[in-house]
């Protein structure tokens, strides 16, 4: 058999119809030949985007942005990095989540219906852990000095929490702007006995949030004192004094 071909055959930028001829002489030396044409496709160029929001746990957006000249892309390998691998058939857009958080290698190779495959377009990945919210509630609050105050338990398991950053509502609406805080372990002043629902968001340098809610009930009116005395007081006489103190709402203790 006697091969021609009239060019170097393959997925190229070299795009068109090649004729491929093919001559046969058998052993007493008749001659045959056929000639057929060979369609040469592109190789498509791959790529693909990621969305903003890398946090453990939450939905990533890939997005392929391939493109190719000639032929069309028919398939598309996602390689996530986590073990989880995708072939499907549509250019539409994959989510995909992760856990636990670390550094993940996301990769795509793409198709053509004319069997073009491309080689494998990586890219890294940081993937960030979310913070976890968290405080501890003051204990009892005596009005009108007393004030109620928060300490922020808020961790990140990377060890960072120097990078986080705190928005927290105190369920005083009456307070006005200072109803809220971007301190770290911020004191409010209550002027009711409440309940209040405390509100802490916590967020990471990367923009991973969490949020944690308590509700205060500790905080308390000021005992009323007062007494009673008799009326008239002798000398070298007993005098008695009465409480009349008032615990608005609690017990008096002493």
């Amino acid at each position: 058999w006697f091969v021609n071909f009239y060019t170097s055959l393959g997925c190229s930028a070299a795009t068109g119809s090649y004729p491929v001829k093919l001559t046969s002489i058998n052993d007493i030396g008749c001659l045959a030949d056929t000639t057929i044409l060979v369609a040469i496709s592109t190789v498509p160029q791959v790529a693909f985007g990621i969305s903003d929001t890398i946090c453990a746990g939450k939905t990533i957006v890939f997005s392929d942005s391939s493109s190719n000249v000639v032929g069309n892309i028919v398939k598309w390998y996602w390689d996530y990095g986590d073990g989880v691998k995708d072939t499907v058939l549509s250019k539409a857009n994959r989510s995909h989540s992760y856990s636990p958080w670390g550094s993940k290698t996301a990769s795509l190779k793409v198709e053509t219906n004319t069997g073009c495959k491309t080689a494998v377009n990586s890219k890294n990945i940081i993937i960030h852990p979310i913070p976890v919210a968290g405080f501890i509630l003051p204990g009892g609050i005596c009005l009108p000095a007393d004030s109620a105050r928060f300490t922020n338990a808020s961790s990140l398991a990377d060890g960072n929490e120097s990078t986080l950053r705190y928005w927290w509502t105190f369920g005083d609406a009456p307070s006005g702007i200072n109803n809220e805080s971007s301190i770290k372990n911020p004191a409010h002043y209550y002027n009711s006995t409440g309940p209040f629902s405390i509100h802490l968001t916590t967020t990471s340098a990367a923009g991973c949030v969490h949020d944690s809610t308590q509700v205060i009930s500790n905080v308390y009116l000021p005992a009323s004192a007062n007494f009673t005395v008799n009326a008239e007081n002798c000398l070298k006489d007993t005098s008695f004094f009465t409480s009349t103190s008032n615990g608005n709402g609690n017990a008096i203790a002493n």
